[in-house]
């Protein structure tokens, strides 16, 4: 097991490396799990966020069980009604913003890395004027 992580997490990235469509709602699913937390740990129940929603309690549930087949509209009115918000972060290097344009590490094809840093270089470089 990679330290710091939980057997859980473990196995998580295990499948999430092996199976691509399970890659692909991850995100999704690791967020409405904290959603969750969040409601928990607030008192609330699926019935409270419901009314706040103004939505039947099956669709809260629906939204905790099933989030790969939910909208980000909902699951972000979800998070919204319980005062919590999405964030977006920006990759804040060089290199992040480089892995980023290269996709997701199972996709990595190491020409496309090397074109996209020798993109960036370019652009980071000064320009010169004569």
């Amino acid at each position: 097991m990679t330290e710091g992580k939980t057997f859980l997490e473990q196995v998580q990235d295990d499948r999430a490396a092996t199976d691509p469509e399970y890659a692909a709602v991850r995100p999704k699913m690791d967020f409405v799990l904290k959603l969750i937390v969040l409601r928990k740990k607030l008192g609330l129940t699926q019935e409270e966020v419901a009314k706040r929603l103004g939505v039947p309690r099956p669709r809260v549930n629906e939204i905790e069980t099933k989030p790969d087949r939910v909208s980000l509209d909902r699951i972000h009115a979800y998070a919204r009604a319980m005062g919590a918000d999405f964030q977006l972060r920006m990759p804040g290097s060089a290199e992040e913003l480089v892995a980023a344009s290269a996709g997701p590490l199972s996709a990595i094809d190491i020409k496309q890395v090397s074109r996209a840093v020798r993109e960036l270089a370019t652009l980071l470089s000064p320009v010169t004027t004569e």
